[in-house]
């Protein structure tokens, strides 16, 4: 997600975010990282002066309790 200040001007205000599923599940934070990144380009809008800009995990699980994918 991101988003500029709440308290500039309307034209000046921006906000989206973007929710991306991992082909399988990953502790690598290289696959994360890539995976924020193409987030990132589909919901960055230049010129804007954002305020707040963060990544949220969901569904974490334990790496032992994870069935991994046959193929």
């Amino acid at each position: 997600f991101l988003h500029t200040s709440l308290h500039a001007e309307f034209a000046d205000r921006y906000k989206n975010s973007i929710y991306i599923n991992l082909p399988t599940p990953s502790f690598d934070t290289s696959v994360i990282i890539h995976a924020a990144k193409d987030g990132l380009e589909q919901i960055f809008k230049p010129n804007y002066l954002y305020k707040k800009v963060g990544i949220i995990l969901c569904d974490l699980i334990d790496a032992q309790a994870m069935q991994m994918d046959l193929f």
